[in-house]
């Protein structure tokens, strides 16, 4: 009883703006009862001196409300009345995380530390046959009524692929346009063996006419025959796929691109890929490869692809590829044993390549700076160099090579920074850079004698940012800011000095410049 008042009390707080928009705009026909009389048709006033609007409002707008609470407590609100008994089947967004559904989220993230991979699935058994009765349950109840979009978080192993086979047949028949399944409970788990994971009928997906976004993770791609990867079949709406720890090793790749052409992003993380991989795909826009073992070169054959977001933990190497429209790429080498091939020749097959990020070492920097062709079109590069030591006349040559830059940006934490002078090499003038940020900025001989030579050879300059804290860039996004090592304290003498003379130096008269001292 207790449990019923708090989801009332819940209800009725979720949908008290939209209640009480209803109590004003509602007419009085609402407010009174209706009654037929001998000589006609009147209204009688209600002797209930307040209306429940709760109950006035439409399911639709009741299927809103409840589709804020998690499934658990939506499958409560069944024993409020007869009326609200299959309200929670409309639900437009389903999810079914088990987390969530069996409140041992917080045991699980306190012991997860000390248990093995098959205490953990252990630990399951007495959830998954509860699981599987209710999402039966809840696709039996549901009757034909349309589906937005089906999550399903659970540690779903081998033994049940009937189960999934009938629930995808069920959910694309209801036609549900984007589908998350996660067969891990919990992402921080060790390494599933491929063994124990559930093999996944890709073929039904390829029986919609309106599924778009298809995320999977840790699942096996079950192909037509076996021993091949062909999928047989063609799906026309499929936009993006997101696979997460899922081997690739037979060619699923190839097949999955041939039976998606509508495929505009492809995101593979974690997942096991062949030796050599060959991207062969016309309407593909967006293609990112984070942590994917095996995988020792790239090929692209991808005439509309737009974006390329490498991270990996192997040497790599490319060769030559067909990149016409490529315009933003993003490689991160800094996890690899040695230094990129091919790199050079992959650029040289973008012309359209407008802005470019590289996470390196030093060492691979001067390796990708020999090999790099002169960039006519790209406006933004960003270099993110880790440890070791660097000379900042490499970074010059690299700026060489790209005469139309606007906006540059360097990043070296935990570097040893030199500026070597290269029989009086000069940087040439950069008439179209706008913006230079700098992170790690220690003021010493080196950075000085760089941001000089920069801020002097701009002209259309109009604003330097110099931070002294260093930014943590993860995926190629700045997610944290942390301070060096060695904190040190600069002081506001120091920083004013400073600032006065590359502003004196600075052939922009109208060039910000802007020191950070971090938190």
């Amino acid at each position: 009883m207790a449990s019923t008042q708090r989801l009332l009390s819940l209800l009725v707080l979720a949908g008290a703006g939209v209640a009480a928009t209803m109590a004003i705009a509602l007419p009085k026909v609402f407010q009174k009862r209706k009654k037929v009389g001998r000589f006609g048709l009147f209204y009688q006033e209600h002797t209930c001196p307040w209306e429940n609007y709760i109950t006035l409002l439409p399911d639709d707008i009741l299927c809103h409300i409840i589709s804020y609470l998690d499934m658990k407590d939506a499958v409560r609100t069944s024993v409020l009345s007869r009326r609200w008994r299959k309200i929670y089947c409309t639900l437009p967004n389903p999810k079914f995380e088990c987390p969530k559904m069996f409140e041992f989220e917080t045991v699980i993230g306190k012991i997860l530390e000390f248990v093995s991979l098959t205490e953990h699935n252990n630990w399951h058994c007495n959830y998954k046959q509860r699981f599987v009765t209710v999402v039966d349950t809840y696709l039996c109840l549901r009757s034909g009524r349309p589906m937005e979009s089906f999550t399903l978080r659970f540690g779903l192993m081998s033994e049940f692929p009937e189960h999934l086979r009938r629930w995808l047949n069920c959910i694309i028949r209801l036609g549900v346009r984007k589908l998350d399944l996660n067969f891990c409970c919990n992402d921080e788990l060790l390494k599933i063996p491929q063994s124990e994971l559930i093999v996944f009928p890709f073929k039904v997906l390829l029986s919609s006419f309106v599924l778009e976004y298809v995320q999977l993770s840790y699942g096996i791609l079950q192909s037509n025959f076996l021993g091949t990867s062909n999928f047989l079949g063609t799906s026309n709406s499929l936009k993006e796929l997101t696979l997460d720890f899922v081997p690739l090793v037979n060619g699923e790749v190839e097949s999955i691109l041939s039976s998606c052409p509508q495929l505009r992003l492809l995101d593979l993380k974690y997942c096991e890929l062949p030796y050599k991989l060959l991207v062969n795909a016309i309407e593909l826009r967006t293609l990112k490869i984070l942590f994917c073992e095996q995988v020792r070169e790239i090929g692209f054959s991808a005439p509309n692809l737009d974006f390329f977001d490498y991270y990996g933990n192997c040497a790599l190497s490319f060769f030559p590829s067909y990149v016409p429209n490529l315009r933003r790429l993003y490689l991160d080498f800094k996890y690899h044993n040695g230094p990129p091939h091919g790199v050079g020749c992959f650029i040289h097959g973008a012309p359209c390549l407008n802005a470019l990020w590289i996470q390196a070492f030093p060492y691979q920097v001067r390796h990708i700076q020999t090999e790099m062709p002169t960039l006519w079109n790209l406006h933004t590069l960003a270099l993110h160099v880790i440890k070791g030591s660097l000379d900042l006349r490499d970074i010059i040559s690299l700026i060489a090579v790209c005469p139309n830059l606007s906006k540059f940006e360097l990043s070296t934490p935990v570097c040893s920074l030199s500026y070597t002078e290269r029989d009086e090499e000069v940087l040439p003038t950069c008439v179209h850079l706008k913006l230079v940020v700098l992170d790690g900025f220690k003021f010493d001989a080196a950075q000085k004698k760089f941001v000089s030579q920069l801020i002097r050879c701009a002209p259309a300059l109009e604003e330097m940012n110099l931070y002294t804290a260093y930014f943590l860039y993860h995926l190629g996004e700045k997610v944290e800011k942390t301070l060096p090592l060695k904190r040190r304290v600069f002081s506001h003498q120091l920083i004013s000095r400073t600032k006065q003379q590359l502003q004196h130096q600075a052939s922009s008269s109208s060039v910000i410049v802007n020191i950070s001292r971090g938190n």
